[in-house]
Protein backbone atom coordinates (compact mmCIF):
# COMPACT_ATOMS: atom_id res chain seq x y z
CA UNK A 1 0.00 0.00 0.00
CA UNK A 2 2.66 2.28 0.62
CA UNK A 3 4.56 2.02 -2.88
CA UNK A 4 0.68 2.67 -4.08
CA UNK A 5 -0.08 5.66 -2.09
CA UNK A 6 3.94 6.92 -2.76
CA UNK A 7 3.33 6.87 -6.49
CA UNK A 8 0.44 8.54 -6.41
CA UNK A 9 1.46 11.26 -4.15
CA UNK A 10 4.53 11.84 -6.98
CA UNK A 11 1.63 12.80 -9.37
CA UNK A 12 1.19 9.49 -10.90
CA UNK A 13 -2.21 8.33 -12.34
CA UNK A 14 -3.88 4.70 -11.37
CA UNK A 15 -3.04 3.73 -14.98
CA UNK A 16 0.58 4.35 -14.70
CA UNK A 17 0.59 2.87 -10.97
CA UNK A 18 -0.95 -0.79 -12.40
CA UNK A 19 1.66 -0.64 -15.61
CA UNK A 20 4.36 0.04 -12.35
CA UNK A 21 3.18 -3.03 -10.88
CA UNK A 22 1.77 -5.05 -13.34
CA UNK A 23 -0.13 -7.80 -11.16
CA UNK A 24 -2.46 -4.30 -9.36
CA UNK A 25 -5.71 -4.01 -11.46
CA UNK A 26 -7.23 -0.56 -11.90
CA UNK A 27 -9.56 -1.43 -8.69
CA UNK A 28 -6.94 -2.38 -6.62
CA UNK A 29 -4.74 0.71 -6.64
CA UNK A 30 -8.36 2.63 -5.88
CA UNK A 31 -9.58 0.49 -3.30
CA UNK A 32 -5.87 1.23 -1.53
CA UNK A 33 -5.93 4.78 -2.18
CA UNK A 34 -10.17 4.62 -0.53
CA UNK A 35 -8.49 2.43 2.54
CA UNK A 36 -5.20 4.81 2.74
CA UNK A 37 -7.78 8.34 2.66
CA UNK A 38 -10.20 6.71 4.76
CA UNK A 39 -7.27 5.63 7.44
CA UNK A 40 -5.07 8.83 6.69
CA UNK A 41 -3.44 9.09 10.30
CA UNK A 42 -3.22 5.89 10.73
CA UNK A 43 -1.08 5.78 7.32
CA UNK A 44 0.73 8.40 8.14
CA UNK A 45 2.13 7.38 11.62
CA UNK A 46 3.29 4.29 10.01
CA UNK A 47 4.65 5.71 6.70
CA UNK A 48 6.52 8.32 9.32
CA UNK A 49 7.95 5.31 11.06
CA UNK A 50 9.10 3.61 8.24
CA UNK A 51 10.34 6.44 7.25
CA UNK A 52 12.39 6.84 10.84
CA UNK A 53 13.56 2.75 10.61
CA UNK A 54 15.37 3.67 7.23
CA UNK A 55 17.14 6.34 8.17
CA UNK A 56 18.36 4.77 11.62
CA UNK A 57 19.40 1.49 9.23
CA UNK A 58 21.38 3.35 7.06
CA UNK A 59 23.45 5.62 10.22
CA UNK A 60 23.68 2.59 11.94
CA UNK A 61 24.84 0.64 8.84
CA UNK A 62 27.46 3.35 7.85
CA UNK A 63 29.35 3.71 10.59
CA UNK A 64 28.30 6.92 11.25
CA UNK A 65 28.77 8.16 15.13
CA UNK A 66 26.59 10.57 17.03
Amino acid sequence: MAAILTCYRQGMRVEEIVQQYPGLRPADVNDALAYAYDHFDEIETDLAADDEAVVKARLGGSGARG
